[in-house]
């Protein structure tokens, strides 16, 4: 069983300061801690119950605290406590390293809603999108909410942070092609898309900041194809995004563009 000193290290874990400090954050439920597992990312310790460890028998170089429901819901983030809970060590990817052409990348400017990013990130998994880049001010990657929305895919899709003035002013990163996300602006359906680039979205009430709107060479929108003008004035941005980004794939990666 873990002792005092431990638990009060996992519940410091909801705060970013304490994760920074640690270099630790917090995995929980079946189906994530399983992605955190299969992953290349280094575990530092695993906390189950006796059951989920007798179906799930682990191996590596982490230690492994049976607990009771009792201790989980002493050391869980979650309303309803899952089987199992893990810290993985910080794996943030370096924007200035990060090779985008050729690719679509995803990127966010001062998007910050935990939940949001997390959908962004599973999103991208299943689009085959294998970069995120977040302005210094988005949501943290690694809040629990971030994580529990993600459902594994954090540990796919690379996530780095970084001003966006200066990674769009880059040598390497100045000739790709950015696609801001705007609302009244050339529908998504008719635009010439590219095969790669940068897909941008904005803040979820103000949109992309006025500092990096003039970085933008393509202004897109999805257009609303409600009957009356009584529909909601923008999309969510996860949403948003997922529509973009599946545009952009159907036109291309899937042999079906119109053009």
């Amino acid at each position: 069983m873990p002792g005092k000193t431990r638990i009060k290290l996992i519940r410091s874990l909801k705060d970013k300061k304490n994760r920074n400090r640690h270099g630790l954050f917090i995995v929980e439920g079946d189906k994530t801690v399983k992605e955190l597992l299969l992953s290349d990312w280094k575990v530092h310790s695993l906390y189950a119950t006796e059951e989920w460890l007798k179906e799930n028998p682990v191996k590596g170089d982490f230690d492994v605290f049976p607990v009771n429901e009792s201790t989980l819901r002493r050391i869980s983030l979650l309303k309803t406590p899952n089987h199992v809970l893990a810290l993985s060590h910080l794996k943030e990817a370096d924007p200035g390293k990060i090779s985008c052409h050729g690719n679509l990348t995803l990127v966010l400017d001062n998007v910050q809603d935990p939940g949001n990013l997390g959908t962004l990130v599973r999103v991208c998994d299943w689009f085959g999108i294998r970069y995120i880049i977040c302005s210094e001010n988005c949501a943290d990657i690694y809040n629990p909410k971030v994580v529990q929305s993600a459902m594994g895919s954090i540990f796919r899709v690379k996530v780095g942070y970084t001003c966006l003035k200066r990674f769009f002013s880059s040598p390497q990163n100045k000739k790709i092609p950015v696609y801001g996300a705007f609302l009244d602006e050339e529908s998504i359906y008719s635009h010439t898309l590219g095969k790669s680039g940068f897909i941008l979205l904005g803040n979820e009430s103000r949109g992309i900041s006025p500092a990096i709107s003039g970085m933008v060479d393509f202004r897109i929108t999805i257009p609303s194809a409600a009957y009356s003008g009584d529909s909601s004035e923008s999309l969510n941005v996860a949403v948003a995004g997922g529509i973009i980004i599946s545009e952009f794939r159907r036109k291309h990666f899937f042999g079906q563009d119109d053009g």
